[in-house]
């Protein structure tokens, strides 16, 4: 139930500020406490497949015992798939 809570709230901030319409993809970046990294999985053609994707990822991240798993999904284009203690995304 706690995923399901995340990814709802995830969700729903997301659908606040979906203002943004440019060339760069959506992306879903999915930070941890522990480990302390980002992780960005896509790109997608619209934030809709990429709200439609995420669950997978968190879920993957918790079963690897990640923990403080936080999701956001953003209008961009990283550099790296995975930053980690303070490396530049």
């Amino acid at each position: 139930m706690k995923l399901f809570n995340l990814v709802k709230s995830s969700i729903a901030s997301f659908t606040r500020g979906f203002t943004q319409v440019d060339s760069k993809a959506w992306w879903i970046e999915i930070s941890t406490i522990e480990p302390p990294c980002r992780y960005y999985f896509g790109p997608f053609k619209n934030p809709v497949d990429a709200m439609f994707n995420c669950l997978g990822y968190v879920v993957d991240l918790a079963n690897e015992k990640a923990k403080g798993i936080t999701v956001t999904f953003k209008h961009c284009n990283p550099k790296k798939l995975t930053v980690c203690d303070g490396e530049e995304s």
